[in-house]
């Protein structure tokens, strides 16, 4: 009677520790290929945040390199105003709304030409890069800029068709009356 006795509390304690296992609630296994998509992610973040900080420094240098042109940062962009010998003196300020004809010639920070453009623009309507946009309504008729635009600014961390992503450029732009 004793053995059975001891038998019935062994398979007691083994249905109880069985219960007390399966009560324990097991987390799903992650799937092998999880860590390897977590670990593209970060390295891609890695990578874009090394392009965006060479891009800056690049920035810095040009800007550095160029200091005779007395750059003046405003909104995220750097403007040199140069004296142009065909306009004795700017004219009247560009309003919202005004049409302008701006010459644009964009180039990489090598001295590449990008772009070069010509075109009747509507001031301060969203018509031209945003940079641009605000740039023509700091300007009077007649004015001649450099302007450095950093990638941010310009066409981000995708570019276009022209501009490569992470892509800092300088554009020469000038405005005259239509």
């Amino acid at each position: 009677m004793l053995k059975k006795i001891a038998h019935i509390a062994v398979i007691g304690l083994v249905v109880v520790w069985l219960q007390s296992c399966n009560s324990c609630s097991t987390k799903p296994q992650t799937p092998s290929n999880r860590v390897a998509k977590d670990s593209t992610e970060q390295q891609l973040t890695q990578l874009s945040q090394q392009m965006a900080n060479r891009a800056d420094e690049e920035v810095a240098r040009f800007i550095a390199l160029h200091d005779s042109l007395r750059f003046t940062e405003t909104d995220g962009f750097w403007l040199c105003k140069l004296e142009d010998d065909t306009v004795s003196q700017p004219t009247d300020s560009i309003r919202k709304g005004d049409i302008v004809m701006v010459r644009a010639l964009i180039f990489d920070f090598y001295g590449n030409l990008l772009f070069n453009n010509e075109q009747l623009l509507k001031a301060g309507t969203g018509e031209a890069l945003r940079m641009i946009d605000q740039l023509l309504l700091k300007m009077c008729y007649g004015d001649h800029y450099r302007v450095v635009v950093p990638w941010y600014n310009a066409y981000g961390a995708s570019g276009n068709n022209i501009v490569k992503p992470y892509q800092n450029i300088w554009i020469d732009l000038k405005v005259t009356v239509q």
